[in-house]
């Protein structure tokens, strides 16, 4: 019997290593990736992943690509879900709280901001860029905590 109890934690300990929560800004149907073209508005989604708690408030930073590709992709709005209340933006640092409290334990992605992009020129990786032509090179966003938030 202990043996049995003891081979199913090793079996178990791969599944809990790998149910880490994570956060991110994801796409519809593109998962964490997307080539805009030029001119065009998208959405992008931070979801919370595998965070089997009720979520009463969130605090995160959103960072645009710099360098080369600054200027090239503008947030140009955001939305939370109905009843919430924020203090900030995304770019400056944003803290949402929820009412009623988002539900984790039912083991789905949970949505805490949508994200409205402008993409001012296309976005192109790998050899899909035009030799040449404008573009937006490869760009990533980034969530981060709140620099601005007291711990």
């Amino acid at each position: 019997m202990r043996a049995a109890i003891i081979a199913l934690a090793i079996l178990l300990l791969p599944v809990a290593l790998i149910a880490q929560p994570t956060v991110g800004i994801y796409f519809t149907g593109h998962g964490m990736d997307y080539a805009p073209t030029q001119w065009e508005e998208f959405n992008g989604y931070v979801l919370l992943n595998n965070f089997p708690c009720y979520v009463t408030a969130a605090e995160f930073k959103v960072t645009l690509p710099g360098g080369a590709n600054a200027g090239k992709l503008d947030l140009v709005g955001f939305e939370v879900a109905a009843g919430s209340l924020t203090l900030g933006t995304p770019l400056d640092g944003i803290s949402i709280t929820y009412w009623p409290p988002l539900n984790g334990f039912e083991g789905n992605a949970l949505l805490l901001c949508t994200l409205n992009f402008l993409a001012r020129e296309g976005c192109y990786y790998g050899p899909e860029r035009p030799s040449g032509g404008p573009g937006i090179d490869d760009a990533s966003l980034s969530i981060c905590a709140d620099p601005n938030a007291v711990p």
